[in-house]
């Protein structure tokens, strides 16, 4: 390692001369080799963090079997007649896992790695884009190391880690080649359906940065996808409740709102379980369908909160303490796309419960907040001796969530409210000590151009 950095410093300083015709600037010479060093080491963390993740999850067993798990294996497998909607129309992921099988690969052999592929692709974006932001420290990867990162690899039958690495690659290219972005839009579209809001985020960006004919192809690419996928997709059968695809998302949405964050479960009568005494039950003429509330489940509201502040843990925290400061360093357009990021993240993981009652992994979809902007504040404005037991405790309470056994609603409100505290005073912490400061001008120079 000595002789690396001693062989770097004189094949920068050769170059650093003979453009400048002198030593000028060596202060900047320093910045640059140092950048040189940190970017190496981050390198080497993340991939430490990847085989972290790869040995993990085959420890504790790879693919996982979940719910909705045999729907993309029937895909894959040559059985999509059988899938019902909207699962027959998430049609590039067991697409790929088919391409492995016909080559020769078992079925969970195939889909395990499909999600190797796209864990090291959503690690090379996530590490292109954070770089681009600013000055790399070698131990931020080491935010990634989190319990829903491995859930994604270990339930290697669904599109959840695949979905993600294209994300990954359409927040990287929209830093230099915006062009790109539109297939690879087009890609999450077939991907899964809920690219919508993908695409609804991305449309706001390119009017707010008034590249309106970009907005206007992303209206285009997301008309495409939906009739590709409509072309492509086996016809399958109707959902369980025979109704049309756009009734099914909309009543599944407000289905899951209401038993995730108020405990309150609807019921019709082609669901599997019985109600036989609800709550509260009316007609609904316009829609010519009962309404039946079925009951109240207080541990369902205690176990959505509970994934929620475990998933996202100190992140409020720790973003709103720090955004002052990064709107000092970052320029006009790192700011705006930052921006973008964590508002994306927050309705991702917001709106995710919405779609299911799986929540510890659909709240995972606003990972651009966690595993983005969190990285990002930490190397751009975060002072590592300052900070380092706030970002120990963010990510040590992701792990602590892991070990609260279900059904718990005792330890999981002292979870919660664990986690409100810890909140409040890492945000107190860390704007005092941006307050301590004489000038924020003075925490750190404007972030410049990445070097080469």
């Amino acid at each position: 390692m000595h002789s690396l950095r001693i062989l770097l410093t004189w094949a920068t300083l050769s170059q650093f001369v003979s453009k400048r015709g002198g030593g000028e600037n060596l202060s900047s010479l320093y910045l640059q080799i140092q950048f040189i060093m940190r970017s190496k080491q981050a390198i080497a963390s993340i991939t430490i963090v990847f085989f972290l993740i790869l040995s993990l999850g085959w420890y504790l067993g790879v693919p996982k079997v979940v719910p909705n798990s045999d729907f993309y294996i029937n895909m894959a497998t040559g059985h999509a007649a059988s899938v019902m909607k909207p699962f027959s129309s998430r049609i590039l992921h067991p697409f790929l896992a088919s391409v492995l099988i016909r080559s020769g690969l078992s079925v969970p052999m195939a889909f395990t790695v499909v999600a190797a592929a796209a864990l090291a692709l959503l690690f090379a974006s996530i590490s292109l884009l954070v770089r681009w932001f600013g000055e790399e420290r070698p131990l931020w990867p080491f935010l990634l190391f989190c319990p829903i990162l491995v859930e994604y690899f270990r339930t290697a039958y669904m599109n959840d880690l695949l979905h993600a690495a294209l994300l990954g690659i359409l927040l990287a290219v929209l830093v230099r080649w915006e062009r790109a972005s539109f297939p690879i839009l087009l890609a999450l579209i077939i991907c899964r359906e809920s690219t919508i809001l993908v695409a609804t985020v991305l449309a706001v960006y390119f009017v707010w940065r008034r590249k309106y004919a970009y907005a206007v192809g992303t209206f285009f690419t997301v008309v495409l996808g939906f009739l590709i996928v409509s072309w492509i997709a086996p016809a399958g059968g109707h959902n369980i409740h025979s109704l049309s695809t756009g009734a099914y998302i909309v009543e599944k949405t407000g289905w899951n709102f209401l038993a995730n964050w108020l405990g309150l479960r609807l019921w019709r009568p082609t669901f599997e379980w019985a109600c036989p005494a609800p709550l509260f039950q009316a007609k609904l003429p316009l829609l010519k369908a009962d309404l039946v509330l079925c009951d109240w489940d207080m541990e369902s509201i205690i176990n959505t909160w509970t994934n929620f502040l475990g998933t996202i843990s100190l992140t409020t925290a720790i973003v709103l303490a720090s955004w002052k400061s990064l709107r000092i360093r970052l320029d006009g357009k790192r700011l705006e796309l930052l921006f973008v990021i964590a508002a994306y993240g927050v309705l991702a993981a917001i709106v995710g419960t919405f779609t299911g009652t799986a929540t510890h992994r659909l709240i995972g979809y606003g990972w651009p907040l966690i595993w983005v902007v969190v990285p990002v504040v930490f190397n751009v404005t975060l002072k590592p001796r300052s900070t380092a037991v706030w970002l120990f405790l963010h990510w040590l309470l992701m792990w602590v969530r892991e070990l609260i056994p279900p059904r718990t609603p005792s330890l999981e409100l002292l979870f919660c409210a664990a986690v409100i505290v810890l909140n409040v005073m890492a945000y107190r912490s860390i704007s005092a000590r941006f307050s301590e400061e004489k000038s924020p001008v003075e925490l750190a120079p404007k972030v410049s151009p990445t070097p080469a």
